[in-house]
């Protein structure tokens, strides 16, 4: 068990069975969204992955890292596994959609999928076991510090009893709870911090307290909504001796609320959003919670619900936010703009346009981030100077700039006259021209992804080379 404290406050965390950067939803299994790395500065697009099959990005659909730094995540009917360069490891395809984001332990990646299993597998693509489900949750399971997987069913047409499974990383089942009337799992659960109590979210209208050793309900708080069907996954903060237990929900046609509970069940305070709340809430350990809303609207509150400031991006939805080690808050939005956020103020650092549906970011072990996007694509920033290629000499650091206006780059060399080459990603050259200061490469005509441009000249008789990634996005 980990113990940190900052500014006074006692902020308690149960300690990962994996040492991995990221290894499951919201980077810890209580949902906490906080990761101690510090990202890389002045990041860059670095490369980017896309899935045999497009498929959503989902706001809640996060990859997750093991140890290795490989990367896993869902899209449509794959299930895919990448290593830190963007090159495909393995790939397990059905004819069902995967759900939600995998989770990672002790050399085993689990990951539900819409045939109605929970699919165990090594991290070299061996599967293990696969245990049967009803229907499992959109939000993935959460793995305690003694390696158990805890998991909940959706309902199909004619069930209307959902369940949280309780398994030991063999697949064997520990225990199962049942919850009647209930409209299905869509969030990932949240275990306290000591490891015996998780916080289930079943959607029968109430949020359930349940003891990990056994299984039993220890409380129910009903949140009394009119759509009773949760996407917002609790997450779970110890400050000292208080226990707060945070979660949103999608209210009526007048708006949603974010609700905060103590560890008793009982009710702290709640906040009336005008719009559903999907999103889960970050928290950071010097005693703050970011609350995210469908009506583009991110806040920063301390732990009595007094607001420190507001940011509405007028951008429709917002994924999750999560912060990063030195407390930078980073949040995704539907028009395809991922944010690095001041913690103090909420004005954006540094901004990405990738060009459509940006889901929830995770940080890697080297501070890089990962973040899908659009229908499913996976993309890694970092930061600009691990992105250059060979090592530069004095004169070439500086021989190739480019820069991209709409669909169109500029590729520049300064005053020089000299070749260009343009490559896919198989290799093959899509353009070669000589360049005379400038040359302006419209890609509309060519298909999205990774692009390698190459420039060489002669200067008194010595070659010099430089090369850069390009992105084609459509």
């Amino acid at each position: 068990m980990k113990l940190i404290t900052i500014s006074g406050l006692l902020f308690l965390l149960i300690s990962s069975a994996s040492g991995s950067a990221w290894p499951q939803y919201m980077h810890d299994a209580q949902n906490t969204g906080k990761t101690q790395i510090t990202i890389q500065e002045d990041l860059a697009l670095s490369w980017t992955y896309s899935p045999p099959q497009a498929a959503p990005g989902w706001q809640w659909n996060q990859p997750s890292l093991d140890d290795n730094g490989n990367i896993y995540y869902a899209a449509g009917y794959y299930f895919v596994s990448l290593d830190p360069e963007g090159n495909l490891r393995w790939s397990v395809q059905t004819p069902h959609v995967f759900m939600g984001p995998p989770a990672l332990n002790n050399g085993s990646v689990y990951f539900p999928c819409s045939d109605g299993s929970l699919y165990a597998y090594t991290q070299d693509g061996t599967e293990l076991w696969a245990y049967p489900m009803i229907h499992p949750v959109n939000g993935g399971p959460t793995i305690g510090s003694d390696g158990t997987i805890y998991i909940g069913d959706s309902i199909t047409e004619t069930v209307f009893t959902s369940y949280l499974s309780a398994l030991n990383p063999d697949g064997s089942e520990k225990w199962k709870v049942s919850f009647e009337n209930a409209d299905g799992f869509n969030t990932a659960s949240a275990l306290d911090p000591s490891g015996s109590t998780i916080y289930a979210i079943p959607g029968d209208s109430e949020i359930h307290s349940i003891d990990t050793a056994t299984g039993n309900k220890i409380w129910s708080y009903e949140y009394n909504s009119i759509m009773n069907i949760v996407y917002s996954s609790p997450s779970v903060a110890q400050f000292d001796s208080n226990k707060f237990i945070l979660f949103g929900d999608l209210g009526n046609m007048s708006g949603g609320h974010w609700r905060i509970l103590d560890g008793d069940g009982t009710e702290r305070w709640t906040t009336s959003i005008s719009n559903s709340v999907q999103q889960t809430a970050a928290i950071d350990p010097s005693g703050f919670f970011y609350f995210a809303s469908n009506g583009s609207m991110l806040k920063k509150v301390d732990t009595s619900g007094t607001e420190i400031w507001s940011r509405s991006f007028s951008q429709g939805y917002l994924s999750n936010p999560i912060i990063e080690g030195s407390g930078k808050v980073l949040i995704g939005t539907e028009s395809g703009l991922l944010h690095i956020l001041d913690p103090n103020t909420g004005t954006t650092i540094q901004s990405f346009n990738l060009g459509s549906d940006v889901g929830s970011p995770i940080v890697g072990s080297n501070g890089e981030v990962y973040v899908i996007y659009g229908n499913g694509i996976l993309a890694c920033l970092e930061t600009q100077s691990s992105i250059n290629n060979d090592t530069p000499d004095p004169f070439s650091e500086n021989l190739l700039q480019v820069s991209r206006t709409g669909s169109t780059y500029k590729i520049s060399i300064g005053n020089e006259t000299g070749q260009c080459s343009i490559y896919n990603t198989s290799g093959r050259s899509v353009l070669t021209q000589t360049i005379n200061n400038n040359l302006y490469w419209n890609t509309s005509e060519y298909p999205a992804g990774i692009y390698l441009v190459r420039v060489s000249t002669s200067v008194n008789g010595e070659l010099f080379e430089d090369s850069a990634k390009l992105l084609v996005i459509k």
